[in-house]
Formats: structure tokens, C-alpha cells, sequence
């Protein structure tokens, strides 16, 4: 899933415009603490991080206290880090704060900020795809004394979660899922019912509910359940979370088919975002309303979403922010679906080798984008490439224990295509009917995949001349 690219920040001297007036970053050191987390607060992490960075390089050189400012700069930093995808900068960060921690006395804020860290630095190994290592931290993280936690249980509901999620742990048991379900419903209909509810508290109970719902095939309940919180938040000031909840309610709303909700939904969002500043958000929007419009029958309107959705990729790239690997991925992958879906494979192309060289270096991202740019390859003719990629795709898709079940047959897929443009009828036919293995095991009759893996084998055996095997 992840990696992130080592930005340097670049400079000290600074000079921007907040609402508390102009702030500058400062000869000393103490005022970069200030004015960083003046920035931090206002989420304008790109002016915040080198200002926090170069606060915390004076404390190493002894020129600031670091019982008195290491924590102010670390804990910011951290999330700023991890916020931004730039996991393999936040890790050493997160391994230092709690070691400071583990200095302080055992109070219950101490004990408390242990347990967060540990299991934040899980988080951040899970976003550099290091499952295991996530795994043990996350476990650690369970057993330390909870400290002056209250937060009615939801911590732990949430680590226990990703104990639990198909996509960090794919052998977690269907049984773990059904008991973190009812325990998640329970506690967020103990928070509904306060006057008023603690917002956050709800919005992160409610997302375990709908994420363990969603798990267990119960996405009709999930969506339910998405929604109702939806219209608990307020519409101004905007909830940090909200943004991410819309967007997932949206996507399963188009998995069941409910296409004019999601298409509504999205649109609706894209109504309150204008400003350039939020063309990121505006991309993520595009991406999710050009499939609905595409799956929902309206492809001309899909095709002005994908013309809209490249300007915005722009607009986002030129406004120069500090980016990880993920995030730059992501919008390089989002441009390469847009020309796809307008046809022009070309450009496509240029961005998925773009996203490959980007990926060479993570584990996570490795994967997908050697597939993607295989398949583009044969789109464009390149199939001795293709083979090369989707060849290599395929080895690594196999010896990834987190990749998820489909990710061998739609390689091998991808694999038999590129075989069968080159005439290599022999080697298309074994890779498709291994496909048609695989998918029969995956699979229920009548399911897309599994229809498509029975055509291509079908497809095959007519085209060497087979024609009632291709019949039967």
C-alpha cells in the first residue's frame, strides 16, 4: 500500500500571512516552536514542518531545552509526517517520542501518550507496508496500561480494528470481525445517546461499526450507518473526518448500485469545493464521480469528469507542496485512469511509468504499478515489454502475503493478453486456464471475474481453431 519519499525542508526564513498577522520564522529557535504550531493548528502543514524541523535541530545542537520543547515539536511533526504519507520520516520521529516518554514519570497522561505512540508507530509501519512489524506494535500497544484514557473505549476499539482489517492482517478471523462489530455498534450507540455527543468520539467509533460491517459483506449497513453520521455533523465548521466519510459512503453506495446517491453526493461536495487550495479534494472527488457517472450509464458526463479531473491534477502539482510517495502516487495513478477511460493510452502511458519509477522503491506500490504499466504496455502495443512487467508483476504478487486474492488472476490476465498478442497461443492458453482455476476458487457462478475468466479460455480455443470446445 505505501511508502514515502525523504523531502529535505528547505530554508528557515520564511515569511507568511496567518490570521494572527505576518509571522516569520526567527533567528530563535523558541519562536519557531510558536509560530510552527501556529501553523500546524491552522493545517498549513507545508509552512509548519520546516519550522518545527529547524526547532528541533536546535534542540539537538543544545541550543533549546528538551524537557521543555522536544514534545511540542516531535508530537506535530509526527502527525504532519504521517498526515502527509511521509512515513519513513515520521518513523525515527515516533521511535524518539516514545522513547522520551518512557523517561517520564508514570503518570496517567504519561501512561496514556505511551500506549498512543506505540500504536501510532504501528500505524506508520503499516503505511510502509511492514505488516508485521505494524502487527506487533499494535499488540504491545494493548496490553500497556491505558493511563487517564477516557475516550470511553474507542482507542482500543480502533486498534483492535486493525488487528482485524482484511487489508493488514488477510488472516484475521470472520468470528474477530462479527464480535468488533457488535462491541463498535454498542459503544457508538452509548455516544449517540449523550446530550450532546462527543463529536469525535462518535465519528471514530462509528467508522470501526462501518468498516467491520463492511468486512463482513454488510455493506448496505455500513452505508446506513455512514450516513446517519453524515447528517450528525455539522455542515460548518466541517469535521476533520468528514471529507474521508463522504468519500467512502460514496464508494460503497456505487458497489450497490445506488448510482444516483453517489453521483448526488459527490456532486454536492464538489459544489463547496472552489478554491484552488482545495484541488487535491476536487481530484478525489472527480476520480470517484467519473466511475459512478461511467457504471451508472452516463458516459458523456464521465468524460467531462476525466477532462475536469486531469486540470485539477494540474492545478494540484503547481501549487508546489511538500508531497510522500503515497500522495504522488496516488495522483499520478488518478491521471493514468483518466487518459485510460478517455482513450488516450498514450498519456496514460507517461503516467503509469511515471507512478513505476516513483514505486521501484516500496514493497507496496511495487506491485500495482508494474501490473498497470504492463497492461498499458499491451494497450499500446509493447507487448514484448508488457510480458517482461506482468511476468515480473506476477512473481511479486505471489510472494506478497498481503496482496490481496485477486491479485494473481488479474495479472495472469493481463499476462495471457500480452501472450496472446504475440501469437504465444500456447502460453496464453495455460495462463487463462489457470486464471479459470484460480477464479473458481474465488469465485460464485454467475460473478463477473469468474465469467470473464470462462470467456477468455473460451476465446482462446476458437481462436486455435477449437470451435466446439469454445461452444461447450
Amino acid at each position: 500500500m505505501t511508502t514515502s519519499a525523504i523531502i529535505r525542508c528547505v530554508g528557515a526564513c520564511l515569511v507568511c500571512v496567518a490570521s494572527a498577522g505576518t509571522l516569520r520564522a526567527a533567528d530563535d529557535p523558541a519562536t519557531n516552536v510558536d509560530h510552527g504550531q501556529i501553523f500546524y493548528r491552522q493545517g498549513d502543514f507545508a509552512r509548519a514542518a520546516p519550522l518545527l524541523q529547524s526547532a528541533l535541530d536546535a534542540i539537538d545542537q543544545g541550543q533549546l531545552s528538551e524537557e521543555q520543547y522536544l514534545g511540542r515539536c516531535l508530537t506535530p511533526l509526527v502527525d504532519i509526517y504521517v498526515t502527509s504519507s511521509r512515513f519513513e520520516e515520521a518513523l525515527p520521529l515516533a521511535e524518539r517520542q516514545l522513547r522520551w516518554f518512557e523517561k517520564l514519570p508514570d503518570d496517567g497522561d504519561t501512561l496514556r501518550q505511551r500506549r498512543e505512540f506505540r500504536g501510532r508507530i504501528g500505524d506508520i509501519h503499516a503505511g510502509l507496508g511492514n505488516l508485521d512489524e505494524a502487527r506487533k506494535a499494535w499488540l504491545a500497544a494493548l496490553d500497556m496500561p491505558e493511563g487517564n484514557a477516557r475516550d470511553s473505549g474507542v482507542w482500543r476499539l480502533e486498534t483492535q480494528w486493525k488487528l482485524s482489517d482484511p487489508a493488514t492482517n488477510p488472516t484475521a478471523q470472520r468470528t474477530s470481525q462479527e464480535t468488533l462489530a457488535k462491541d463498535a455498534t454498542a459503544i457508538r450507540e452509548q455516544l449517540a445517546s449523550a446530550a450532546p455527543p462527543q463529536l469525535d468520539l462518535l465519528v471514530r467509533a462509528t467508522r470501526v461499526e462501518a468498516r467491520c460491517l463492511a468486512a463482513l459483506d454488510q455493506r448496505r449497513e455500513a452505508v446506513v450507518a455512514y450516513r446517519t453520521l453524515l447528517e450528525q455533523l455539522p455542515a460548518r465548521p466541517a469535521h476533520p473526518e468528514a471529507f474521508a466519510i463522504l468519500i467512502q459512503t460514496a464508494v460503497w453506495e456505487q458497489e450497490l448500485g445506488e448510482y444516483d446517491s453517489a453521483i448526488a453526493r459527490l456532486r454536492g461536495e464538489l459544489r463547496n469545493l472552489g478554491a484552488a487550495e482545495q484541488s487535491l479534494r476536487r481530484a478525489i472527488v472527480l476520480k470517484e464521480l467519473g466511475l459512478t457517472l461511467k457504471l451508472g450509464g452516463q458516459p458523456h458526463d464521465a468524460a467531462n469528469v476525466w477532462k475536469m479531473l486531469i486540470a485539477a491534477e494540474q492545478i494540484y502539482s503547481k501549487l508546489g507542496k511538500p508531497r510522500g510517495d503515497l500522495e504522488r502516487y496516488a495522483s499520478l495513478d488518478r491521471v493514468r485512469m483518466a487518459y485510460e477511460e478517455l482513450g488516450d493510452y498514450a498519456d496514460a502511458l507517461r503516467a503509469a511509468e511515471a507512478a513505476y519509477e516513483l514505486a521501484k522503491s516500496s514493497p507496496t506500490l511495487r506491485r500495482r504499478a508494474t501490473d498497470v504499466l504492463g497492461g498499458l504496455c499491451t494497450a499500446n502495443g509493447q507487448y514484448l515489454r508488457a510480458v517482461q512487467l506482468l511476468s515480473e508483476s506476477l512473481e511479486l504478487a505471489k510472494q506478497d502475503p498481503n496482496a490481496p486474492p485477486d491479485a494473481v488472476p488479474t495479472t495472469l490476465t493481463n499476462l495471457g493478453n500480452a501472450y496472446r498478442k504475440l501469437g504465444r497461443y500456447d502460453e496464453a492458453e495455460q495462463t487463462f486456464s489457470e486464471v479459470l482455476t484460480r477464479s473458481k476458487s474465488l469465485y460464485q457462478p454467475g460473478d463477473l471475474p469468474l465469467a470473464e475468466a470462462q470467456s477468455n479460455v473460451a476465446a482462446i480455443a476458437s481462436e486455435r481453431g477449437r470451435h466446439a470446445e469454445a461452444i461447450a
